[in-house]
């Protein structure tokens, strides 16, 4: 998920306005961040379950998603001319 993002958001920087590309940071700084959490379960294993970091993983997915929802809304739709 995270190469898509950042490679998404390098390629198409300079379609979308400010606000846009604040939050298509964002959602690339959290995926990355998630990702650290991921690598640092399975470099540094602990004797029982990591639970601290398996929800901030899961904290960041949530916050991952309604940034990204919010990122969406503000995407102009010019496919659908009946759109609101």
């Amino acid at each position: 998920m995270t190469v898509p993002a950042v490679y998404g958001t390098w390629v198409f920087w300079s379609d979308f306005g400010n606000t846009y590309q604040a939050l298509s940071v964002v959602i690339c700084l959290v995926l990355l961040a998630q990702l650290g959490l991921t690598v640092s379960i399975g470099v540094r294993p602990a004797p029982d379950v990591p639970w601290l970091r398996l929800g901030l993983i899961a904290l960041a997915f949530l916050f991952a998603c309604g940034v990204a929802g919010v990122h969406e809304g503000l995407r102009p739709r010019k496919w659908c001319t009946t759109c609101p």
